[in-house]
């Protein structure tokens, strides 16, 4: 693995960005926002789909104890996934210093824990961030598209909006996908409607890692707007399937070196 300089090409890129979901008035716009066709339909009657396989869930505030207590099945799902573990025992003491309180959502079936997101929500500034979620590799649904984490993902964005929460996060993360994280990631985030956004304070990196057969998938600021940019080597058929989700705000760049 090399890193690539992106001087040349009028580039930068922020090290991390933050994915935001759009503001909305209801329930029906929230699902109108979602991008992907399938995955709103099955989310549309998940009421009903949870019911029929026997999945209960609840969201609560999670005192630091229910937080250590579920450290260890996030730490144990993210390493058999060969997952980054980036949640910590510091971690909440952290955010309630900040002024954040601490909730989460946990799915269950047979009173087994099978998913779960941990939150940090602060009604001052009514923002709330799912931080970390962590969940069985199990096949509960038939939908195309169905997921036990799609499912975690719009139960924050429901139960925070019926919150009065206007600021719904899916988190922070690294900018350098198929090297830093996985090229599903993007995919999925922008499937879900969630949009890239600058973090004041980040700093940008002049260069991007490229994986081995030098590919990378990131957003640079080029001319101080957030573009994405697909990286290959000349004469790669190497194809960028997010490219689909270009808008006129945030177009793709294809990149070649």
């Amino acid at each position: 693995m090399h890193d690539l300089d992106l001087t040349p090409y009028n580039l930068q890129r922020p090290e991390k960005l933050e994915w935001l979901f759009p503001k909305v008035q209801s329930e029906e716009e929230m699902l109108q926002a979602i991008i992907s066709k399938s995955l709103r339909a099955f989310l549309r009657k998940s009421d009903i789909l949870i019911e029929q396989v026997g999945v209960t869930w609840e969201h609560k505030v999670v005192s630091l104890q229910e937080y250590l207590d579920w450290l260890s099945y996030y730490t144990e799902k993210m390493e058999a996934q060969n997952y980054s573990v980036f949640a910590t025992k510091n971690w909440y003491n952290e955010k309630i210093s900040d002024g954040f309180k601490i909730e989460g959502i946990f799915l269950y079936k047979r009173s087994i824990l099978i998913g779960s997101t941990i939150i940090s929500v602060n009604k001052d500034q009514s923002v709330a961030t799912a931080h970390f979620r962590a969940s069985d590799s199990i096949d509960l649904f038939h939908e195309d598209n169905a997921s036990i984490g799609a499912l975690i993902d719009f139960l924050f964005l429901r139960t925070m909006y019926r919150n009065g929460y206007k600021k719904l996060s899916s988190g922070r993360a690294r900018n350098a996908a198929g090297v830093l994280n996985k090229l599903g990631y993007i995919d999925y985030k922008l499937r879900f409607g969630f949009s890239p956004t600058l973090i004041v304070g980040i700093p940008n990196a002049s260069s991007v890692p490229l994986s081995e057969n030098g590919t990378v998938l990131f957003f640079g600021l080029q001319e101080n707007k957030l573009v994405m940019v697909g990286c290959r080597k000349n004469g790669s058929e190497a194809h960028f399937e997010s490219q689909r989700f270009a808008t006129d705000k945030i177009k793709f760049v294809l990149l070649e070196h």
